[in-house]
């Protein structure tokens, strides 16, 4: 496990983890299986954050009803907030 998700298991078992988690960095295909990783981490039901995890699975399909993703459309640079 690396020192991030370490900080971050650490931080929800304290019960201080915020209400979100940004994440920025030069590659979208990295930073979208980093979050998956915490996601999975932080939701697991069993400890294996593998395919036997009813949790895992529904956040991997995106249809964990905690877990939502917010990602840049298409070719735009920007995440657009309607109002």
């Amino acid at each position: 496990m690396s020192a991030t998700a370490e900080l971050l298991l650490g931080t929800a078992l304290l019960g201080e983890l915020h209400h979100a988690i940004l994440c920025h960095g030069p590659s979208a295909a990295t930073l979208r299986e980093v979050a998956l990783g915490i996601a999975r981490t932080l939701n697991c039901l069993n400890g294996t954050e593998g395919d036997d995890c009813t949790a895992c699975q529904r956040i991997e399909r995106r249809m964990h009803p905690d877990v939502h993703f917010i990602e840049v459309a298409g070719e735009k640079k920007m995440i657009s907030v309607a109002m």
